[in-house]
């Protein structure tokens, strides 16, 4: 998400946001062994990776612009959905690993990172 940064530095207002409706689609074919398709992270530990995404980025508003987002500070703050499987089987997978610990399904949240949106450069004029 694009924030609007406040006077003391913390998010204000949405400025855009990610579409996150699914339609009622899921990832039929997630993995089923925990030894195989999940990190397993010990307590007081933290896993760290790499992953390529990419960024869509929707106005909040129905404001006509004329750059996209326009130029400004902004506060960006990127998401990572844990599991996009099917939302009943999260709770039967726990049953079967509850010794092992607990399977994390939630969205994880980046810290705010402060950005600048130069302004477009002007684009020469096209010729026939």
């Amino acid at each position: 998400m694009l924030f609007y940064p406040q006077a003391d530095g913390t998010a204000g207002d949405a400025a855009y946001s990610m579409f996150g409706d699914t339609f009622g689609v899921f990832d039929r074919d997630f993995p089923k062994s925990l030894k195989r398709g999940y990190a397993v992270v010990q307590p007081q530990s933290s896993l760290e990776f790499d992953r390529d995404t990419g960024v869509l980025v929707t106005p909040s508003d129905r404001v006509k612009r004329k750059s996209f987002p326009p130029p400004g500070a902004y506060l960006l703050q990127a998401t990572l959905d844990t599991w996009e499987g099917p939302p009943d089987i999260p709770s039967v997978l726990q049953g079967k690993w509850n010794e092992v610990g607990v399977l994390i399904t939630r969205r994880l949240e980046a810290n705010l990172i402060p950005v600048r949106i130069a302004p477009p450069e002007k684009l020469p004029n096209c010729e026939k």
